[in-house]
């Protein structure tokens, strides 16, 4: 009998009572003295979320296509887990706003927001303060003063000290920020606080000022992917980063930085635990991995000396980074260098499997840092290593890209990096989903040489997921080629349930049942 993977989504469970889901509509040409029905909608959606409204749990509001203007706008009431609030918008629906803040939403839980353009924010676009369970996707948001989106605590503590977590389950997909911190220009374009699980994927991100992506305050236990960053600009010295995972003074750990795309601006990764003379910054940063990432053109604009790099790690006192994962990335064409690593509190780093050339400067340099490793990297320069890091199987070639005038950096069938990578840090996928290796050995870089891409859904089925197999022996690896199950023939005899999959992060995974046959499952 052959070895075979067969998936299904097996019906929802009949539950004991059952919530009626209803529909509720805002409509230019309505009354907030209306009923909200399709008939009779409200005019304002500060009507519809507010916590007078009839909306519950698992209920739809959607807002009709026209332009709104509106003060800032209060959600006032939860849905309920599993059974979310979802607030979305019709096509051309355009939210001209007024107050200091587009869509407030504080100390709530369980909301979908999703489809909506907010023009001109004073301050925020779309603040979530201490929430729970929040989806914001697809949403376009021109010209904010400071974030389009943010996480943000609503317990401040005293002296800048406060708990984390403080926000859980947080995601934000599919938007477009377009001109983020134009005008106040604190915090940045996209930016998650002190969040225990979230996702930030599918955004993009043009011609912001500050930092692009930040992760910071204490999240963890999340992701950042295929994200793409262009023309992410300095408003004050130290910011104009494409993404930034920065502790402040809390433990902020379990991080996946993959799939990314960020071009022309200023510069690229960094990785810092600023003012970490407080809080529990001895943690530090830890465990994060970068993968799959493409960085190029990155550029000192102000003539700062330090911007200008594809990925920066710095100092600051105390503020210890550990156990940094980068591979598979590829960083090209650099104003002032690839990768600049001066941080003596920096404890084991691991640059491997990594296309970095044509960088200004170095490709890599290394001023400061305790059990740095860089190896099976293919260079145009070899590194500078100021710090006695351990170097290893690095290659200076050129990598053949497939046409690096059009910034196309798929690699040729006679690239250097075709089946070369080596070691413990090689991502399961490439930049395009396809499974890696698609050869004897996967490849070093972004891209696996002959992919096909794979689009994949960015968010878990409603329903279960139910794996059956027949007398084979299951591996189930996440994107950064890491066990996370195992099973033997006997344990999946009769089929593996759908409850050893339901825990798993969102996310994708390769499932491999016997030595020849590979699946992807992706939720």
């Amino acid at each position: 009998m052959p070895t075979f993977i067969k998936f299904s989504f097996a019906a929802l469970l009949a539950f004991s009572f059952i919530i009626r889901a209803d529909q509720y509509y805002v409509a230019e040409s309505g009354s907030d003295g209306n009923d909200g029905s399709s008939g009779s909608p409200w005019a304002t959606i500060g009507k519809a979320v507010g916590s007078g409204s009839p909306a519950k749990a698992g209920d739809q509001i959607t807002v009709r296509a026209g332009t709104y203007s509106a003060a800032q706008i209060n959600f006032g009431k939860s849905g309920a887990a599993g059974n979310p609030i979802t607030l979305k918008a019709e096509a051309n629906v355009i939210v001209n706003s007024t107050g200091q803040n587009g869509f407030n939403i504080s100390q709530q839980h369980d909301w979908i927001i999703d489809g909506f353009r907010l023009n001109n924010v004073p301050h925020w676009g779309i603040a979530v303060w201490g929430c729970t369970n929040i989806i914001i996707r697809n949403c376009y948001i021109y010209k904010a003063g400071a974030s389009a989106i943010i996480a943000i605590v609503s317990n401040f503590g005293t002296n800048d000290m406060y708990p984390v977590p403080q926000l859980w389950n947080i995601k934000v997909l599919n938007n477009t920020i377009d001109q983020a911190n134009w005008s106040s220009g604190d915090n940045e374009g996209i930016s998650i606080w002190a969040t225990d699980g979230f996702e930030v994927a599918g955004n993009r991100l043009i011609n912001c000022q500050r930092e692009g992506i930040d992760i910071k305050t204490g999240s963890r236990n999340g992701s950042v992917h295929h994200n793409t960053i262009i023309d992410q600009l300095n408003k004050w010295s130290g910011t104009g980063m494409g993404v930034y995972i920065d502790g402040w003074h809390y433990e902020t750990f379990n991080i996946d930085v993959y799939s990314n795309l960020i071009q022309e601006s200023e510069e690229g990764f960094e990785i810092n635990c600023e003012d970490c003379a407080k809080g529990d910054a001895s943690a530090g940063v830890h465990d994060v991995r970068i993968f799959n990432n493409i960085v190029w053109g990155s550029r000192d604009l102000t003539q700062q000396s330090w911007k200008g790099r594809c990925m920066s790690l710095y100092n600051f006192p105390s503020g210890r980074v550990s156990r940094i994962h980068v591979f598979n990335n590829t960083f090209v064409g650099a104003g002032v260098a690839g990768i600049w690593i001066e941080n003596a509190n920096l404890q084991d780093m691991f640059v491997r499997n990594n296309i970095i050339v044509n960088n200004n400067g170095n490709d890599v340099n290394i001023v400061s840092g305790s059990g740095i490793i860089v190896e099976n990297n293919i260079l145009s320069t070899q590194p500078r290593n100021a710090a006695g890091a351990t170097m290893r199987n690095n290659t200076v070639a050129y990598p053949q890209f497939a046409d690096s005038g059009a910034h196309d950096y798929h690699l040729k069938s006679t690239s250097p990096a075709v089946d070369a990578a080596a070691g413990t840090d090689v991502a399961a996928f490439d930049y395009d989903s396809t499974v890696r290796p698609q050869g004897v050995r996967a490849d070093i870089g972004a891209f696996e040489y002959k992919n096909t891409s794979v689009n994949f859904p960015r968010e878990r089925p409603k329903t279960s997921v139910a794996l059956s197999s027949r007398g084979c022996s299951i591996v189930i690896c996440d994107i950064a080629g890491r066990t996370v199950r195992k099973f033997k023939a006997g344990d999946a005899a009769g089929g593996l349930p759908g409850r050893w999959l339901r825990d798993l992060p969102m996310g994708v995974y390769r499932i491999s049942a016997g030595p020849a046959n590979t699946r992807i499952l992706a939720f």
